[in-house]
């Protein structure tokens, strides 16, 4: 298993993704960059404490389909002998299909985490260096349960839309994958005005009023982190019966 990851990830060094990642991975200090700037074309209302302003970058990507856009890219990079036909030497080689699946998602998983950790540390350099001398600063400004919610859940969708694309790369380019995605962002970030909308997976990273009516939210917060694990232990799972039936040639 560890010299799957490794190999994968020792290829996407050499194909260069790393840099891709750390390009992205920049847009967060090159945005405070240009709130401290404050050119004529931008208009920036509101006041950041130091995790409100993690929260309002990471939301902003999102919206702008950046990490989707990440994900489809190195998922494509990753799976690309599989439409080659290399990947039939691959499955020669390791008896346990199983294996390479996993092996696989978690270097792509690995390179995701790795964004994100790059991400953040870009949003916190921009912060500390920029944003603290603006008038957006207010040191005490906080982060609410809401937002912890939805960025634990989009976290994991997040990891589900990495399962996602990556068990069906074989069949699907990576184009309509990608319009798949922003359709189903869409219709989750819209879904709040169907009744009982919180017992669809996902939703809750989206809508910030889902404490609206009071209650306790904690068995539904359960319920969707439960539902989308499972979800991506779905797509493992179809990943790996395409691997399955593959038939070796050599």
């Amino acid at each position: 298993m560890n010299k799957i990851i490794i190999g994968e990830l020792y290829k996407q060094l050499k194909k260069k993704s790393i840099i891709v990642i750390t390009l992205v991975a920049v847009i967060p200090f090159a945005f405070s960059f240009l709130i401290y700037a404050e050119p004529s074309f931008l208009e920036m209302d509101g006041e950041f404490g130091y995790l409100s302003y993690m929260v309002v970058m990471w939301q902003s990507m999102w919206s702008m389909f950046i990490p989707h856009i990440l994900v489809v890219y190195l998922i494509a990079c990753i799976t690309e002998d599989e439409t080659q036909g290399q990947i039939l030497y691959e499955l020669s080689r390791i008896p346990n299909r199983g294996s390479l699946v996993l092996g696989r998602l978690l270097s792509i998983m690995i390179m995701v985490v790795g964004y994100i950790i790059a991400f953040f540390a870009s949003a916190t350099a921009g912060f500390w260096v920029f944003i603290t001398r603006t008038e957006h600063y207010n040191p005490s400004d906080v982060i609410s349960h809401e937002e912890i919610v939805q960025l634990w859940i989009g976290f994991l969708l997040l990891l589900l839309v990495v399962s996602l694309i990556y068990s069906i790369s074989s069949k699907v380019k990576p184009i309509i994958t990608l319009v798949i995605i922003i359709v189903g962002h869409f219709l989750l970030s819209n879904i709040s005005y169907i009744e009982n909308w919180k017992l669809i997976p996902g939703t809750l990273a989206y809508n910030m009023e889902y404490t609206v009516g009071g209650g306790n939210m904690s068995p539904i917060i359960a319920y969707q982190s439960v539902v989308l694990v499972a979800l991506i232990a779905l797509c493992l799972a179809v990943k790996q019966i395409y691997y399955k039936h593959m038939e070796v040639t050599f």
